[in-house]
């Protein structure tokens, strides 16, 4: 996934806010990813072209996931994306 070009911006293009469970598993990643050398600026690439892609706002997908759960874990796993990202 990081080795390649276009790894991350697949990886970060699965994000489906109807589907939780992946996108705690996916935002769990996503805020590991911005610790590694590069992964910042990497993750916030990828988050963009699929936010270009889909036609709506980068940060779009996690924030309705964020709006439509009473999830906690999702909560969590979203602000800490969140904060790992900035």
């Amino acid at each position: 996934m990081l080795q390649s070009e276009k790894g991350l911006m697949i990886f970060m293009g699965a994000m489906d806010p109807a589907n939780e469970g992946l996108m705690v598993d996916l935002l769990k990643v996503a805020a590991a990813v911005c610790l590694v050398a590069d992964g910042h600026e990497r993750i916030i690439e990828a988050v963009t072209v699929h936010g270009e892609n889909s036609e709506c706002g980068r940060f779009e997908p996690i924030m309705e996931a964020l709006r439509n759960t009473d999830n906690p874990t999702l909560m969590v796993c979203v602000c800490v994306f969140v904060c790992m990202s900035l």
